[in-house]
């Protein structure tokens, strides 16, 4: 779709590249943002926000979710629990 790409790498990783004005990542702002997978994004950020982590928005995605939060460093990073079958 115009101002997004995706980039599926053979061990299963994936890039994934947005425009600037990409509507609904205009929080985007400190630079690339790192997602880490999870088994559950639900438990995961209920865990999480137990700690102090501030999230921005709600859970996100029907088949596989995300959840973006802010990191100690102030970078903006995400929860994923995109699985990939190899």
């Amino acid at each position: 779709e115009p101002g997004f790409k995706v980039f599926d790498l053979p061990n299963g990783d994936r890039i994934e590249v947005f425009a600037e004005n990409y509507k609904g990542k205009e929080h985007f702002t400190t630079g690339p943002v790192v997602g880490f997978s999870v088994d559950n994004v639900e438990t995961a950020r209920k865990k999480m926000e137990k700690e102090g982590i501030q999230f921005i928005g709600p859970i996100q995605g029907t088949k596989s979710k995300w959840s973006h939060f802010y990191g100690p460093d102030g970078n903006v990073y995400e929860i994923t629990d995109r699985h990939v079958k190899k």
